[in-house]
């Protein structure tokens, strides 16, 4: 934004989300090692997910019918242990992944800020600039550790439900869609709110990392 930004301004949405993001993912370009298998990983989670209902519902109508559903059970019971060993392996590349773009965020963040005139940090608080450097970083590393993730297997996992669905009937989709739509209003009407409280949280952030800075970090000085 051009002229000074105002102390304890909060923060604000992005004019261009589309293009926050592509600049996002430019800045990142060649760390991101290891997505593609994020990927995968992600596929087979959402896959056991989709599957195992169906393998619990042969193993009822196999004990209904008094029929032994033993390698039924031994097959559920291993599509557990492989859910639990991806969901695993996902959160644990996922948090090196994300600390490892991280750390490159932070590097160009700090490397762009010694090229900064003195006139910038004249103009603006200490604890705003830290502030930004650290909370809204922080912010971006549980987007990318645990929401990134999370985006994937849930995105896998609608998809495959939604043909499933499709395939066993129309109607009771069209219904299931119905409550859903219902959900996305209700969340959207949350979400209107709760981002105007996000705003003034961070807003009283910057302001409490500010009067730290200038007050209490320099205390010392004042008395010397």
């Amino acid at each position: 934004p051009s002229g000074p930004m105002r102390r304890g301004a909060p923060v604000v949405k992005p004019k261009d989300m589309k293009g926050t993001l592509r600049r996002l993912w430019e800045l990142t370009k060649g760390h991101r090692k290891g997505l593609t298998w994020m990927l995968l990983l992600s596929a087979l989670a959402s896959a056991s997910a989709m599957l195992s209902p169906l393998i619990i519902g042969n193993a009822v109508n196999a004990i209904d019918a008094g029929n032994p559903a033993v390698w039924i059970l031994l097959l559920l019971l291993g599509l557990y242990l492989t859910d639990w060993l991806v969901r695993f392996l996902q959160q644990f590349f996922m948090a090196s992944i994300g600390q490892h773009i991280i750390l490159h965020i932070r590097k160009t963040l700090f490397s762009s800020m010694e090229k900064l005139p003195l006139a910038f940090f004249d103009k603006r608080q200490h604890g705003e600039l830290m502030s930004r450097l650290t909370n809204d970083v922080d912010n971006i590393s549980t987007t990318i550790s645990d929401s990134l993730s999370q985006l994937m297997i849930y995105g896998f996992t609608i998809l495959g439900v939604f043909f499933i669905m499709l395939y066993e009937n129309v109607i009771l989709t069209g219904v299931a869609l119905i409550s859903v739509f219902l959900v996305l209003i209700l969340t959207k009407t949350i979400t209107r709110h709760t981002r105007t409280l996000f705003k003034e949280q961070q807003k009283i952030l910057g302001q409490l990392n500010g009067q730290v800075e200038e007050s209490i970090s320099g205390l010392s000085m004042v008395k010397a």
